[in-house]
């Protein structure tokens, strides 16, 4: 009972977490503003192409992407082992050793959920960060 209020009190906080998370809103450094300023570059094919977001470190950049698909797979394969956890744990027929290592799988991978989210909100913040 006591690892079921535990998990509970991890999912509200992670809830809460994600909530109030704001986005760090940091000014990007932007080394051809003197030059793009002036009338006659302003239309050069540097000037007009340029953006403030970092393609390696933005908000749509290639780290969240990775991280994105990492936490989607890592994500799916937690909930697929709480489904096969949860049929063992049915079908264990009152076997003690059954029914506690389908309860261990089952929280385990609760946990991982918990820690899978913790991870990607983390890196969020870095990368929101680094901008």
């Amino acid at each position: 009972m006591r690892s079921v209020r535990l998990l509970l009190v991890a999912f509200a906080s992670l809830f809460i977490l994600n909530v109030a998370a704001v986005p760090y809103a940091a000014a990007a450094y932007d080394s051809l503003s003197t030059v793009c300023s002036s009338a006659e570059t302003k239309d050069s094919p540097t000037c007009g192409s340029r953006t403030t977001t970092n393609p390696l470190t933005g908000s749509d950049g290639l780290l969240m992407k990775i991280t994105l698909v990492i936490a989607a797979i890592a994500g799916f394969t937690a909930i697929l082992v709480i489904l096969i956890a949860g049929s063992r744990y049915m079908t264990a027929s009152g076997d003690p050793k059954k029914a506690a290592d389908a309860r261990n799988a089952l929280i385990g991978a609760l946990v991982g959920l918990v820690i899978i989210s913790f991870a990607t909100l983390i890196i969020m913040f870095i990368v929101n960060g680094i901008k």
